[in-house]
């Protein structure tokens, strides 16, 4: 391959790089995670006092107060 051969080639390539980062982004369906180190005993604590929702629903409900949706159960597959 030549120089110039190659150097259009890779021009090419960079325009069409360009031209897809260039493109509306699609909205993000879930926000970024929040991370909390907890200890063991306050893990276990947590998810005692969850009593059958998510962890992550409980925290919400202590934050933001009611509204919040107890987890979803997946029912086992009969198969």
């Amino acid at each position: 391959m030549r120089k110039l051969d190659h150097a259009v080639g890779t021009r090419e390539i960079s325009d069409t790089f360009t031209n897809v980062a260039q493109l509306p982004k699609k909205p993000k369906k879930h926000t970024s995670p929040i991370t909390l180190r907890l200890t063991e005993e306050e893990r276990e604590k947590l998810k005692r006092l969850s009593s059958g929702m998510s962890v992550s629903g409980y925290i919400r409900k202590c934050l933001f107060g009611k509204g919040v949706n107890r987890r979803k159960v997946r029912k086992p597959c009969s198969g």
